[in-house]
C-alpha cells in the first residue's frame, strides 16, 4: 500500500481547497458596463462585451449569468425585475401631454371613431390640436416613454391596427379631399391600401354573421398597424404607445387627414387591438427604432443593478419585416412584421 508523508497529505488537503478555475464568475465587485436599451438579450450582449474586454474569462456571457443566479431561469428574472426597474425610472407622457384635451376618454371615443377630430372636416394645419400634435412629435414623442389609455391597454395578439375610412383634409397630397371641401371633401377617401374581407358581426345589430365584403364593396380603405414584442422591456414594447400616437394622430390624421373606422357603425372602431378590428387583406406598419443607455453595476451582496441615464432616443420607420408565405424580406407589411417578431424569438 503507498504511504504519504505528512506534508504531501497536507499538500493535497490545501490544493483540493483552492477554487477550480472556471467554476465562480468572472466579473467583480464594482465592476460596471453600459447596455443600449435593457432586456434579456440587451443584457447579455453587454455583459458578453464586458467580459470579452475587461476580463480573461473562459466562458460566454449567459454562462457567467448561470454562475450568479445558479439558473438560466433565476437569471432572467432576476434581470427582468433589475431592467422594469430601470424602466421606470426613465420620463414619461401621456396623451393629455399632447392636447389637454385628449384624456382616457376622450382617446376612448378617438379610436372609436369618435370626438371632432374624426367628425370635423377640413385641415389640422395652423389649428390648435394640429400644432399640439406636430409639436410633441418632435419633442417628447422622441424622449419620453407614452403611456396609454384604457381601450387599448390589453391587446391579447400584441398589435394594433387602425383602418381608415375618410379622408377630411385638402391640400396633403394623400386622399382624394379636395378645395372646395364642402363639395369636395365631406365624403372622400383615403389611399386604398387594403381590402376589407369580412366583420364578425354577431353582435352588430342588422349585420349577418360573418358579414363579408366581395371584392371592392367596402370601397377605398387605408389600414396601418404596429406590433411589439412579449418582454414587457423590450424597446417595442416598452415605445407602443409612441409608436401608435406616430401611426394614427400624426402620420395618418394630421399629416394625411385620415380619420372614421371604414364602415358606418357604432360597434366597429377605426382602431383597436388585432383581434378587434374587422378582417383586412393586409396593413402597412411602423416600427420603433430606438435607443437608451442603462449602466449595469455588480456587487457581491446585490448582483446586478441597473439605472437608466435618460437619454431616450425615438424614431419611427417602416417595418421590416418576412414574407411568412415565402420567406423573403416583406417591408411595410404588419403581417410580414409580426412574422419576423416570431422567427426572432420576441412573440410566441
Amino acid at each position: 500500500m503507498m504511504k504519504y508523508s505528512t506534508t504531501a497529505l497536507l499538500s493535497i488537503l490545501w490544493c483540493s481547497a483552492l477554487p477550480v478555475k472556471g467554476e465562480g464568475p468572472c466579473i467583480k465587485n464594482s465592476d460596471s458596463f453600459d447596455i443600449d436599451g435593457c432586456d434579456y438579450d440587451n443584457f447579455v450582449e453587454g455583459l458578453q462585451e464586458f467580459l470579452d474586454n475587461e476580463t480573461t474569462c473562459d466562458h460566454d456571457a449567459k454562462t457567467e449569468l448561470r454562475r450568479i443566479y445558479s439558473s438560466t431561469d433565476n437569471a432572467k428574472q432576476a434581470i427582468s425585475r433589475a431592467c422594469s426597474s430601470a424602466w421606470n425610472s426613465v420620463s414619461t407622457s401621456n396623451f393629455k401631454d399632447i392636447d389637454h384635451r385628449f384624456n382616457n376618454g376622450f382617446m376612448n371615443r378617438y379610436v372609436a371613431g369618435e370626438t371632432f377630430l374624426n367628425t370635423d372636416t377640413g385641415s389640422f394645419q395652423g389649428t390648435t390640436e394640429g400644432n399640439n400634435i406636430d409639436n410633441f412629435r418632435d419633442d417628447q414623442a422622441t424622449n419620453t416613454i407614452m403611456r396609454g389609455f384604457p381601450s387599448l391597454s390589453q391587446c391579447n395578439y400584441n398589435s394594433i391596427m387602425c383602418c381608415f375610412g375618410r379622408d377630411r383634409q385638402p391640400n396633403d397630397n394623400n386622399g382624394n379631399c379636395a378645395d372646395p371641401i364642402d363639395q369636395n371633401c365631406l365624403d372622400a377617401d383615403p389611399a386604398d391600401n387594403s381590402n376589407l374581407c369580412w366583420i364578425d358581426a354577431d353582435h352588430i345589430p342588422l349585420f349577418s354573421d360573418p358579414f363579408a365584403f366581395p371584392n371592392d364593396s367596402e370601397g377605398d380603405i387605408h389600414c396601418h398597424g404596429l406590433a411589439w414584442a412579449d418582454d414587457d422591456n423590450h424597446f417595442s414594447s416598452q415605445l407602443r404607445f409612441n409608436n401608435f400616437f406616430y401611426v394614427s394622430l400624426y402620420d395618418h390624421m394630421y399629416t394625411r387627414g385620415y380619420v372614421q373606422p371604414t364602415q358606418d357603425s357604432d360597434n366597429i372602431g377605426m382602431c383597436g387591438c388585432i383581434e378587434d378590428m374587422p378582417k383586412v387583406s393586409r396593413a402597412d406598419c411602423t416600427e420603433i427604432e430606438a435607443s437608451a443607455t442603462f449602466s449595469v453595476s455588480f456587487s457581491d451582496l446585490l448582483k446586478f443593478q441597473v439605472t437608466a441615464d435618460n437619454d431616450l432616443d425615438v424614431e419611427f420607420n417602416a417595418c421590416q419585416g418576412t414574407n411568412p408565405s415565402n420567406g423573403n424580406d416583406a417591408n411595410n407589411d404588419l403581417a410580414s412584421y409580426i412574422n419576423r417578431l416570431h422567427i426572432n424569438g420576441e412573440i410566441d
